[in-house]
């Protein structure tokens, strides 16, 4: 299971986050717990989790990381803030990038969020913090090859959210913090390359770029 749906406002688009104007290969560091959402459809909720748990955070959280409880708090809460009329509990049918990204303002984690729009600008967000980011997972992708790459081959499967940490431009691929626990991957983190990953945005991918407290 995993949980991400497609929630696509127009209203976003007044809310482009800024980006690097540069190129520049970058990997955001991450000390905190890889979570794993088990059998829950709680994947957004997760990715946000993980965003507040990056070092690019650790001035506004508390002296603890966030766990699973939490992570399922922003997910519980996210479902009453998105467009669907299901909450969780006790219906566990997933929810969206916005959904959480609002429980976190609500919550008082995050100031505000935005949005990044097509490769680019992806590419340009991903430079200056991580990114929650939710896409297509294709059956492929379930298991990384040796050097940590999903790729996208055999069915569409579900829709998953999770954290974009990481660009390399020399080798052309992007690096991800995963929600099933750190055995899955490289310590649940991986890869996915430039030709692979453009696509997957393309079809009705969508990228929240949380903003802190400060």
């Amino acid at each position: 299971m995993s949980g991400r749906l497609i929630e696509h406002d127009v209203r976003s688009r007044r809310f482009v986050a800024a980006g690097a104007r540069r190129r520049r290969s970058t990997l955001h560091g991450y000390s905190g717990p890889v979570l794993d959402q088990k059998d829950s459809n709680s994947c957004c909720g997760m990715a946000l989790a993980h965003f507040l748990n990056s070092d690019h955070c650790a001035s506004v959280r508390d002296s603890r990381f966030l766990v699973e409880r939490d992570a399922f708090d922003f997910y519980s809460l996210g479902t009453r803030l998105d467009q669907w009329d299901w909450e969780f509990p006790p219906n566990d049918r997933g929810s969206s990038g916005i959904g959480v990204a609002k429980a976190g303002v609500r919550r008082g984690y995050l100031s505000s969020y935005g949005h990044a729009f097509g490769f680019d600008g992806f590419c340009r967000v991903v430079q200056t913090q991580p990114v929650l980011v939710g896409t297509w997972w294709f059956e492929g992708m379930y298991w990384p090859d040796s050097d940590g790459f999903v790729h996208a081959s055999g069915k569409k499967d579900i829709g998953h959210e999770y954290l974009a940490v990481g660009v390399d431009y020399e080798a052309k691929f992007f690096t991800f913090l995963n929600s099933w626990g750190p055995l899955w991957g490289q310590g649940g983190f991986f890869k996915i390359g430039f030709d692979v990953f453009k696509p997957l945005l393309a079809d009705f991918g969508d990228v929240v770029v949380p903003k802190k407290i400060r």
